[in-house]
Parts: C-alpha cells; structure tokens; sequence
C-alpha cells in the first residue's frame, strides 16, 4: 500500500535520485533521467568548433544597440562577448580598436565591459584581452 501524500515516507531526497538528475527549486524536487533531460530543447543543437571568418566577426561591429539610449560600442562589445570564443573575440577587439570605437563605453549601470565582466567566472582570458587592448590604444 503507498504511503498517504504528506507522510514522512512519501518524501524523497536528492540521494533518492542516484543516476538521476536532481535539482531543488522551492524546497521541491526535481528529477529527471539523463535521456528526458537531453530532449528538453530538441530543437538546439550543440554547436562545436563553430567557423568564425572574418566576414562574421567584422559583422558585431553592425550590430543594433540593446536598447535605446545605450551606448552602441558597450552593445557591440557586450554582444562579441556573449558570442564568442576568446581568440575569435580577440580578433573582433583589433577591428574595433582599428574602427576607432571606445573600449571604455559604459554601459546602462555605468560600468565598462570590462567592470561588468570580471565577476564572471570564467571571463580571464577575455579581460586580458580588453587590458591589452586597452593598453595598446594608450600607446
């Protein structure tokens, strides 16, 4: 006979869960099996070693700024940030220095890219890359 909802038997912990996958959300548990966990974006597909050419990098220095009123080099700095690997984003650093666009943009909360980036964890290789620049464009 199953345990009434409610009674101490009928909650589970995440070592309940051994092989699945277990979060918390609210003090409740969710799980799912490794299989239903890969079908639940069936429609994105993992990219791997993504072609970046010339052509493409070159075309974050068009893009639209993220909204009115902000400044379009922070919005192209910001975007070539989210979308690309660090030698690709490096590569897009020597057009926009060569563009003559400002590394130093500010953004809606008044910090650099380089401010806004810094306290995520794996940023390094992307703020030396905004420091080298950076450094290059003052001498």
């Amino acid at each position: 006979m199953a345990e009434p909802a409610g009674s101490p038997a009928a909650f589970r912990t995440r070592a309940d869960y051994k092989g699945d996958w277990a979060a918390t959300r609210g003090g409740i548990i969710i799980a799912l099996r490794e299989q239903d966990a890969s079908n639940v974006r069936p429609d994105k597909q993992k990219v791997v070693d993504e072609v970046w050419d010339d052509a493409r990098i070159r075309g974050f220095l068009d893009k639209a700024p993220l909204g009115e009123g902000v400044d379009p080099d922070f919005s192209a700095l910001l975007y070539a940030y989210r979308s690309m690997r660090p030698e690709d984003f490096r590569v897009f650093i020597d057009y926009f220095t060569q563009a003559g666009r400002d590394l130093h943009a500010r953004g809606e909360t008044g910090e650099t890219l380089g401010e806004v980036i810094a306290r995520h964890r794996r940023a390094e290789p992307f703020t030396r890359i905004l420091a080298d620049a950076a450094g290059q464009q003052r001498a």
